[in-house]
C-alpha cells in the first residue's frame, strides 16, 4: 500500500512540475512574442489588476482613422474616421457613435476632422488637446484615444483573417482616387479607379478593405452607400464585424492571434491607452468579455436648423467656405443629449 501511493505522490509531484515547467515557458515565450521581459509584464498584470478594482462603471473611448497624405497632389492629415465608443462595464454593452467629419466645431473654428493636425501641429500633448476638445463636443468624458493610419488597414485581415460584411444596397464608386496614380500619375495616367460591392456578403481583404471604408463618391444618399453619412455606416459595419471575430473563442484563447494584436496596436496606433488601462478593462469584464454586446447608432439629421428630428443639419450656405454640418437650433446640447441617452 505504502508503495502505491508512494508511485502516486511521485507522478503526481511529476505530473505538476512538468505542467508548471510547460507554463513558465509558455508565459515566457508569450511575454517575449509581446516585446517585455517576463517580470515587467507580472508587474503590469498585478498593476492592472489592482486597478481594474477601481474602475467607473462605464468608459469612453475615440477613435480616429488618420487620412494622412503627403504627395504630389495632396498635402494633408486630417482624420476622416471618427467613432465615439462607449464601454458600459456593468451591462457589457459597447455603444458606437460616428460623428461626422464635416461637424463644425466653434471652439476649434473648424470641421471637426481638423482637430488633430491643429493639435498635432501646436500641442506638446497634443492626446490630451483632442481628448479636451471631443470631450466638450459630445458632453462625454473621454478616457482614451487610439488613431490609427487607413493605410494600415490593409494588415488588418492578415491578423484576423478575412472579415465578412453584409450590405443592405450593392454600390459602384468610379471616382474613387487610384493609389498607383497618386503615387505616379506618368505611369498611372487615370487619376480614377471604380470599385465594386455587391449587395449581401462581402468578404473584406487586403485588397478591399481600405476603398470599403474610404468611398463615398458612389451615390448621391447614404441610402445607396454615398456621402459621407455612408461611408460611416460602413466603418460601423466594419468594426462590428471585426468585434464579433475577436471575441470568438477560437480567436482569442489563441497565444499567437493576441501577441499579433498586441504588436499591430504598438506598431501601427498613436494612443494614450497604456497596457495597464487596457488591462484592467479585460481582468474587470472577465468572463463578461464573451457577453459583450455592440450596439451602433446614427446621429439623425435634420432637414433644417428648426427640424426637431435632427441634432444636426446641413445649412444652404458654407461656413468659412466649407461643407459642414451645424447643430440644431445652433444648440450644440441637443446632440450631447442624443449622445447621453444613446450610451445608457
Amino acid at each position: 500500500m505504502k508503495k502505491i501511493i508512494t508511485i502516486l505522490l511521485t507522478s503526481s509531484f511529476l505530473f505538476l512540475s512538468l505542467f508548471f515547467i510547460f507554463l513558465t515557458r509558455f508565459f515566457v515565450n508569450f511575454s517575449y512574442s509581446i516585446n517585455h521581459q517576463p517580470r515587467k509584464l507580472i508587474t503590469k498584470l498585478k498593476s492592472s489588476y489592482q486597478q481594474s478594482q477601481n474602475l467607473p462603471a462605464s468608459l469612453n473611448f475615440l477613435l480616429l482613422g488618420l487620412d494622412k497624405r503627403d504627395d504630389w497632389l495632396e498635402k494633408t492629415s486630417v482624420t476622416d474616421t471618427i467613432l465615439f465608443l462607449s464601454l458600459n462595464l456593468s451591462n457589457q454593452q459597447i455603444h458606437l457613435i460616428s460623428l461626422p467629419r464635416d461637424l463644425w466645431t466653434q471652439e476649434s473654428m473648424s470641421k471637426i476632422n481638423a482637430i488633430y493636425p491643429q493639435a498635432k501641429e501646436t500641442e506638446k500633448d497634443y492626446l490630451s488637446s483632442i481628448q479636451k476638445k471631443f470631450s466638450n463636443l459630445t458632453g462625454q468624458k473621454i478616457d482614451g484615444i487610439l488613431i490609427i493610419k487607413t493605410d494600415s488597414f490593409t494588415q488588418i485581415p492578415a491578423l484576423v483573417g478575412p472579415i465578412n460584411v453584409y450590405l443592405e444596397n450593392a454600390f459602384t464608386d468610379d471616382q474613387y482616387p487610384d493609389p498607383c496614380y497618386i503615387k505616379d500619375p506618368q505611369k498611372c495616367p487615370k487619376p480614377y479607379m471604380t470599385i465594386n460591392f455587391d449587395q449581401g456578403w462581402n468578404k473584406l481583404d487586403e485588397n478591399n478593405i481600405t476603398p470599403f471604408v474610404k468611398s463615398r463618391k458612389n451615390a448621391d444618399t447614404a441610402t445607396n452607400g454615398g456621402t459621407d453619412i455612408g461611408r460611416s455606416q460602413r466603418q460601423q459595419l466594419l468594426i462590428e464585424a471585426l468585434f464579433t471575430k475577436i471575441k470568438d473563442n477560437n480567436f482569442i484563447f489563441k497565444p499567437d492571434n493576441i501577441s499579433k494584436l498586441y504588436n499591430f496596436w504598438k506598431s501601427q496606433t498613436d494612443s494614450n491607452i497604456t497596457d495597464e488601462f487596457l488591462l484592467s478593462i479585460l481582468f474587470n469584464l472577465k468572463k463578461g468579455i464573451f457577453k459583450l454586446d455592440l450596439k451602433k447608432h446614427q446621429i439623425p439629421i435634420g432637414l433644417d436648423k428648426f427640424d426637431e428630428s435632427g441634432v444636426i443639419y446641413h445649412p444652404d450656405y458654407f461656413t468659412n467656405k466649407a461643407w459642414v454640418f451645424l447643430p440644431s437650433f445652433d444648440n450644440i446640447t441637443n446632440l450631447q443629449n442624443f449622445i447621453s441617452q444613446s450610451i445608457k
